[in-house]
């Protein structure tokens, strides 16, 4: 044996001792991306193993003969003399196939089998970050789009659920117009958030009916980051990944079709988040408007399309959204003295 077969079949196997090593710590972990790298570094080895060491130097036993036998073991068609299954020689055979190669070989057939064994999703995992992630409650910041200071995403305070039309109250419920101001530097930056009613529409997209977004204030403007896609009920998404540092002021657009009974807003744990430090949509008076279903958002895909909100983010004050869907035929008495009450510009 030459020096150069020598120093190659070294490298094979201190190769293989670590694969050996990953497969063992990511099972006992039950860490998905350490058994992956472990499988994508077997590739590497095995075309190393075939050339130093082809099949035809295992003793006239290829490596398929091991794939044979386990097909047979799996198949029940491993027989004895008299041509019955006998489970005990089809393990015994087995085994003793397998003792019969090269182990390296036997690492490759290993990580192999849990390839095509384990669901294709686990090898498509994002792996987790270093830093975790901590959640705070979205009630902590700056809550804008509502006229009432109750802890809670509703357009309506309490007192006047039994003073408006039934449908009206119910529409209510929804966060259209509702937004959250904060102020951060995180690199990562998701949230988490639990609707009321679970609703869908055949004419608007999930999105817009119980989805969020978010936009960062860069350049003097209001610019979209990303939109929060739905699951159900209880949603996670994860809307920016940077590299952080950078403190910016940030708006989370809440749903339009639906309420909002719980929502945390998630950071890296090394990250500061704190309410808004600017002004910026909180400054100047804000503006009631009342209308149908155009006005709470009907149809927009996500909600800082609804046309309230984009006019909040141009003129730099709040709205208020009074849109009710198909219920504005006329100002019912029993609303028109809610409306006087409330601030501004209506």
């Amino acid at each position: 044996m030459n020096a150069k077969v020598s120093i190659a079949r070294l490298s094979i196997l201190s190769n293989t001792l670590l694969i050996v090593m990953k497969l063992i710590v990511g099972l006992v972990t039950g860490s998905v991306s350490i058994i992956s790298e472990a499988i994508h570094s077997s590739m590497g080895v095995a075309p190393g193993q075939y050339t130093i060491m082809p099949p035809s130097d295992l003793g006239g036993k290829p490596v398929w003969f091991i794939f044979n036998n386990f097909r047979h073991y799996k198949s029940g068609k491993m027989n004895n003399k008299s041509g019955k299954a006998n489970f005990d020689i089809t393990v015994r055979n087995f085994c003793d196939s397998i003792r019969q190669c090269n182990p390296i070989y036997g690492i490759i057939i290993l990580t192999l089998t849990l390839f095509f064994i384990l669901p294709g999703e686990t090898f498509c995992e994002v792996p987790a970050t270093n830093d975790t992630i901590k959640y705070y409650d979205g009630q902590m910041f700056t809550i804008i789009g509502k006229y009432h200071s109750e802890r809670n995403y509703v357009r309506f305070p309490k007192e006047y659920k039994n003073k408006l039309r039934g449908d009206v109250w119910d529409l209510g419920q929804h966060s259209a117009g509702i937004s959250i101001r904060f102020c951060t530097n995180a690199s990562l930056i998701t949230v988490r958030w639990t609707v009321m009613g679970d609703n869908t529409m055949d004419h608007m997209a999930s999105t817009g009916v119980k989805g969020i977004d978010l936009y960062a204030y860069v350049d003097d403007l209001w610019k979209y980051v990303n939109t929060g896609r739905v699951k159900g009920k209880i949603n996670e998404f994860t809307l920016l990944k940077s590299d952080g540092g950078i403190f910016r002021e940030y708006l989370l657009n809440l749903p339009l079709y639906d309420g909002v009974d719980s929502l945390s807003i998630g950071v890296n744990t090394k990250a500061k988040i704190t309410p808004p430090k600017e002004n910026w949509l909180t400054d100047n008076k804000p503006v009631v408007y009342y209308g149908s279903s155009i006005t709470q958002g009907g149809c927009a895909s996500r909600p800082g399309m609804a046309f309230t909100n984009i006019l909040s983010r141009s003129m730099d004050r709040s709205f208020i959204n009074m849109g009710f869907s198909g219920m504005v035929i006329l100002i019912y008495r029993s609303e028109e003295p809610l409306l006087k009450q409330m601030p501004p510009y209506f």
